[in-house]
């Protein structure tokens, strides 16, 4: 992707951007330092975090609420942003795909990446350098779109390349070496995380026919219930154990 295009992607797929307390970005980070993680609170801010393919670095600057935060991505969009938050950050930028990532071995405690494998024709690089750069013990957290419920649309994103199952997942990951790997299927609606019983909404209404899904982008806006009952996605964690 050239830089023009690059920039213009961001700015379309990401146009609603905020830090607001209570928004997804904040509950998806306290549900993987909860639920995937299990950072001790009393463990301050030690830990190492990179974000990789951090975009405008929305999810990098949640997450330095946690850790020492890093993010990677092959332009430095997030610089300015997580600057003019007075968020400490080191902001590097390079190929995803073909080339080293700049940072030494062993230096991450843990790695994440949302919406971005699915982008990566070579994914044995980019898994293994992740794995390169984790510390022994460290952990990768992996999330894109569910296949299995995001066929009709999946390809709607023109920069999508590879499209993954649970199983696929799953696979890349033992591929490359990782250990304790566990997949889970996800709704992109906080309600549903930790309350089980509440997972039987989206259950119901992803069984509507696509009518009432939406007809134009201010109706996919407008119906976010409808879009993530029908639209899942995979949250991935595994370990780098030497």
């Amino acid at each position: 992707m050239d830089c023009m295009v690059e920039k213009n992607y961001l700015d379309i797929v990401y146009e609603n951007l905020g830090l607001k307390s209570g928004d997804y970005t904040h509950l998806l980070a306290k549900y993987i330092v909860k639920r995937i993680i299990k950072l001790n609170n009393n463990s301050g801010k030690s830990a190492k975090l990179l974000d990789v393919g951090a975009g405008k670095g929305i999810q990098a600057a949640v997450f330095s609420k946690y850790f020492k935060i890093s993010t990677l991505d092959q332009h430095d969009d997030a610089k300015k942003i997580l600057e003019e938050l007075g968020i400490d950050c080191e902001v590097k930028f390079g190929n995803l795909e073909n080339t080293s990532f700049p940072f030494d071995d062993n230096t991450f405690d843990y790695v994440f990446t949302k919406s971005v494998i699915e982008h990566i024709k070579n994914w044995e690089h980019f898994l293994s350098e992740i794995r390169r750069i984790l510390k022994p013990n460290g952990t990768i957290i992996v999330m894109t779109p569910d296949w299995h419920s995001q066929q009709k649309n999946f390809y709607d994103d023109p920069t999508h390349i590879v499209p993954y199952t649970y199983r696929t997942l799953d696979r890349v990951l033992r591929m490359t070496n990782f250990s304790e790997i566990n997949v889970q299927k996800i709704y992109q609606l906080p309600f549903t995380w930790e309350n089980k019983i509440l997972r039987i909404i989206p259950w119901f209404i992803k069984k509507l026919p696509d009518r009432f899904k939406w007809k134009d982008k201010k109706q996919r806006n407008q119906r976010v219930l409808v879009r993530f009952s029908k639209e899942m996605m995979l949250l991935a964690s595994a370990k780098k154990l030497d």
